[in-house]
């Protein structure tokens, strides 16, 4: 049974006799433009994912693929391939006596931002077709030929998205506890814990569950958000980019435990009201900074990730309370 929550039944519900349907979202869930459809399967709909050059999983673009394949040309969706990254969330509906409903306001078109999040959409009045022709110019249609020479598709292992009724979270002052910015005596190592030895090289990257980048090029907030929040006097976390969706593959609300290819226990925490952010304790800087070579306490830049040749961590779990972070140096394998 599908619980909706009160922003989606005023957006979708209220206008589910629509004939034309165009949204520009950040980002976007297969599972909700089946449900868009399901609401009105005789109208057309056009998506484009402003936040496209991020990435795409494979498994999401196959059920994009998949969509648009059985819609008979009812329903499009479109990568942005093109900078600037579009973050706007655009809703317009048109319907037979030529009336016009547009909403804007914060909700991506994903089960986050309709079901989830705390989230807003607001009436709006204006004629957005230069908007859209604006994005068309600078999109494709995700099952273009040439499509994964613009975007770039990984790999993802994770159950099917869920409906459920959006929840207060509970409070939590986990990221209160015991968080030092920077831990020089490196104080955490437990020489106890070991990888699995049967967990080979070769077979991670066959097999590896999830990957993380550790930043985002072009990203002015990187100097100061994320892996170097730490400047700003908080926690350094690392970020979903909500393309990995955390929430997916990390328990919510609670610790788990988290080894490195350093033989090194830290303690994961992913706060459900913030689920994009993986918080570390001992802090994940540390750990990067160690592995990067860096000896001072400063930002780690791009650069930095760029001649150590990876910028992403991979990930591995033998059970829902134990994960395996690998940041192999590239350039020297």
């Amino acid at each position: 049974m599908i619980h909706y929550s009160d922003l989606f039944k005023k957006v979708f519900i209220n206008n589910r006799e629509f004939v034309h349907l165009r949204i520009i979202t950040g980002y976007c869930s297969p599972n909700m433009v089946k449900l868009l459809s399901d609401l009105n399967s005789e109208s057309s709909i056009e998506i484009f994912i402003g936040m496209a050059l991020e990435g795409i999983s494979y498994q999401e673009h196959s059920e994009y693929l998949d969509i648009m394949s059985k819609s008979n040309g009812k329903i499009k969706i479109y990568y942005k391939t093109k900078r600037p990254l579009n973050h706007m969330k655009l809703y317009c509906f048109s319907f037979l006596n030529n009336a016009q409903i547009s909403y804007l306001g914060s909700a991506n078109l994903t089960q986050n931002g309709f079901i989830k999040n705390q989230e807003i959409l607001t009436n709006i009045d204006g004629n957005f077709d230069k908007i859209f022709e604006l994005i068309l110019r600078d999109s494709k249609l995700c099952n273009e030929e040439d499509i994964g020479n613009y975007i770039k598709f990984y790999n993802q292992v994770y159950e099917n998205e869920i409906f459920y009724p959006l929840q207060e979270e509970e409070d939590n002052d986990f990221v209160n506890e015991d968080f030092s910015i920077f831990s020089n005596d490196r104080q955490f190592q437990n020489p106890s814990i070991k990888i699995p030895s049967n967990l080979k090289l070769s077979r991670l990257y066959n097999y590896y569950q999830i990957k993380i980048p550790i930043l985002i090029p072009d990203r002015q907030q990187s100097k100061s958000r994320s892996i170097n929040a730490w400047v700003r006097n908080q926690v350094p976390y690392l970020t979903d980019y909500n393309s990995q969706s955390f929430y997916k593959f990390f328990p919510i609300n609670e610790r788990f435990k988290i080894i490195t290819d350093l033989d090194e226990e830290l303690i994961g925490y992913i706060n459900g009201s913030e689920d994009n952010k993986l918080l570390t304790s001992p802090n994940i800087y540390d750990y990067l900074k160690f592995r990067l070579g860096i000896n001072e306490n400063r930002i780690i830049e791009y650069s930095d990730i760029l001649d150590y040749g990876n910028n992403e961590i991979y990930i591995h779990s033998d059970n829902e309370n134990q994960f395996y972070f690998y940041f192999f140096n590239m350039l020297s394998r």
